[in-house]
Formats: C-alpha cells, structure tokens, sequence
C-alpha cells in the first residue's frame, strides 16, 4: 500500500508540474506578441510595413520613430508589428522598447548593395545575435532578402554567405572587448568557439531566409511579393 500511494503521490506531482510548465510556457508566448522589422537604413522596412499593414504603396524617407500596428496573420492571429528605425543613433532606443515582447524579428538587407555595406549591416547583425534579451525572447529570426525583383540582385544563399563570413570577421575583431563593455557580462558569443560562424550555430534561435520584394524595380508600385515573409509570420504567430 505504502508504494502504491507513494507512486500515485509522484503522479500527481508530475501531473501538476507538467501544468504549471504549461502554464508558464503559454503565458510567455501570448506575451510575446511583437514581430521587429530592422535592418540598416535604406534597406525597405518601413515600405514593407506599409504593404504589410496598409496593402498599398507610400513613398517612404528615413525613420525617425518607430512604426507600429496590429497585424492579422494568414491563420487569423494578431501580433503587433513595429518597424524600427534604421539609424544608428535611434535603432537601439526603439529596439530597448520592444525587445523583450518579440515572437520574431525581421533583418532587411538589401540584396543590391550589401557587399557595399556588408561591414554595417553585420555588425549591427552581429549587436542582434547576442543580445541576451533578443536571444532568450525571440526564437525566431528572419533574414528578408529585399529588392529580389531586380535582374542584379544577390540570391539568399549568396547573401548569406556573405553575412556569415563577414559575422565571423566581426566576431574576431570585437570578442575580446566584450568583457570590457559596459553593461556586457562576457560571457556573450556568437556562435561556437574554435569554428567558423555559421546561423545554424545560433540554436536554439532559428535564423531562416527569405526573398522578396516591396516595390517593382520597372516602378509599376502595385506589384510586389511579400509572401514569403507573410508565411513566416503567420507561422510563428
């Protein structure tokens, strides 16, 4: 009898914490109900949020302050979507403000020039990847490969080796600062030790690619082709 009790004792202490796991679990995720659009400046987010939101066309300029609206997902969820702006000097203030309540975060990078600031845009790449609050709230990262529509532009594959050789300079060149910069713990690393970056090494963070584009490079302003990126929402949300 005393093992019998003692094995439906256990039982339901697994039972219970199991719901609580649950629980806890649950709530984390309906609390992170925010998708980051970023990248540098130049590279189409804030026209992408406006097709995104709107559906429509808008000349767009430099942002100078976030971006932000409900979204409703092709599985008929919504999350809030929030465009970052670009420039160095604003970028991490808004970034401050939402990073903790993001599901996914979406890098633009434009496929026309990133081999001319491929330096910029990985190190601000690089600043995403091990920041402690992105990482241990955002599993879900998408590399939007914009301006896909022109006949010059990179393919995903070829920008993502580009950004991972480049990530592996940056990681050499600012790994031994980390420990001295205020505010970091350095403990702080991107990738695995004694290996050439790769995204497949920021597990459990999935770092995915996309291609697409915001507006027609022949400037017929209707055509576009998010879809990509609107499946990748919709399947995180």
């Amino acid at each position: 009898m005393d093992n019998i009790l003692l094995n439906v004792i256990i039982g339901v202490c697994v039972v219970l914490l199991t719901i609580v796991f649950l629980l806890i679990y649950s709530w984390g995720k309906a609390t992170r109900c925010t998708i980051l659009i970023t990248g540098v400046c130049d590279s189409g987010k804030t026209l992408i949020f406006t097709r995104l939101i709107h559906n429509m066309f808008a000349k767009t300029h430099t942002s100078i302050k976030d971006n932000s609206s409900d979204y409703l997902t092709e599985k008929g969820n919504t999350l809030q979507i929030v465009d970052i702006p670009g420039h160095e000097r604003l970028r991490n203030r808004y970034l401050d403000d939402y990073k903790k309540s993001a599901r996914g975060l979406v890098y633009v990078v434009d496929s026309l020039t990133l081999h001319k600031e491929i330096r910029d845009v990985a190190e601000y790449l690089y600043t995403l990847l091990i920041d402690e609050d992105i990482m241990n709230n955002c599993k879900n990262i998408l590399i939007f490969c914009n301006k896909q529509d022109n006949s010059t532009a990179k393919g995903a594959q070829i920008l993502k080796s580009l950004l991972e050789k480049e990530l592996n300079t940056v990681r050499e060149t600012k790994s031994h600062s980390l420990a001295s910069t205020e505010g970091d713990t350095g403990t702080s690393y991107l990738g695995i030790r004694g290996q050439e970056f790769e995204f497949s090494h920021c597990l459990p963070t999935i770092v995915e690619f996309a291609e697409g584009y915001a507006l027609d490079s022949e400037g017929d302003k209707s055509q576009h082709n998010l879809n990509p990126l609107k499946k990748w929402i919709s399947a995180i949300s």
